[in-house]
């Protein structure tokens, strides 16, 4: 009987002493593990399920700022798929990076809640894909001559969504890449963009832009909506871009070609 009891406590203890499981991603600054997914910051608003990859915000507040220990609101290196629920802001001061970074994956953006994310450089970049899937998303870099949301892959705005993007003179959506010229391309369907840019290109891709059954505004001092080397697509949507500057371009492709059929375009 005693030989049982000593046994049963020593796998007690294994079990106490575990190594809890991390995963790749981080909400300023603390790394999600199998300990704290369930709550990430002690306070009911961030969750993470490993086996979907797919963190949930709950009426969450994230901010960052310069001298604290966090970079980043949401680091996820290999991606991550974001859930809103209620209304979340994403915020980051005095920090040359946008707060919500993928260095080597996608990141998709989903759910019924809202998120308002405000960056100095700019707010979300991803090396892969960016879907923002029927979400609500309005987007503030503040910082002179940063960009608003990137992708070195391509960007979807799909199924409802609602995306507002507004920068100081540098793309609000941009998806480009120095080594793969003919790939990063943005798609916009069934959905809602405003896009505001300043003193720059205001949708920017370096391949195919196309727009189907959505209403999208776009507007900068410089090209409203460009593609470097492919098509501008436009099929029944309602389309206002507009470029205010002497020498700038409703829409405008180097290399490509300007395909619009049914629904309302108006470009100056």
């Amino acid at each position: 009987i005693s030989v049982m009891a000593v046994l049963i406590f020593s796998m007690g203890i294994t079990n106490v002493f575990a190594d809890s499981t991390t995963y790749s991603v981080w909400v300023k600054g603390t790394q999600v593990t199998s300990d704290n997914a369930s709550n990430v910051l002690n306070d009911g608003t961030v969750s993470y399920d490993a086996e979907s990859n797919t963190l949930t915000l709950k009426n969450a507040s994230l901010s960052v700022a310069s001298g604290e220990n966090a970079s980043y609101a949401i680091e996820a290196p290999a991606g991550v798929n974001i859930e809103l629920l209620g209304n979340n802001t994403i915020s980051s001061t005095g920090i040359t990076m946008p707060p919500v970074y993928s260095n080597n994956g996608a990141i998709i953006i989903k759910g019924a809640g809202t998120l308002d994310i405000t960056g100095q450089a700019g707010t979300i970049s991803a090396k892969g894909l960016l879907t923002i899937d029927g979400a609500t998303v309005k987007s503030v870099t503040t910082g002179n001559g940063f960009l608003g949301m990137e992708s070195k892959t391509g960007m979807e705005i799909i199924n409802n969504a609602n995306v507002n993007v507004t920068t100081n003179g540098a793309a609000c959506l941009q998806c480009a890449n120095p080594n793969q010229a003919n790939g990063p391309y943005i798609k916009i369907t069934d959905s809602v963009v405003n896009t505001d840019s300043g003193d720059s290109w205001s949708v920017s891709a370096a391949s195919n832009i196309t727009i189907t059954d959505s209403e999208v505004s776009a507007e900068s001092t410089g090209v409203a909506i460009g593609s470097d080397f492919g098509d501008v697509i436009i099929s029944n949507s309602v389309v206002e871009a507009i470029s205010t500057g002497s020498e700038g371009n409703g829409i405008y492709t180097a290399t490509g070609k300007i395909n619009i059929s049914d629904g309302s375009v108006v470009a100056t």
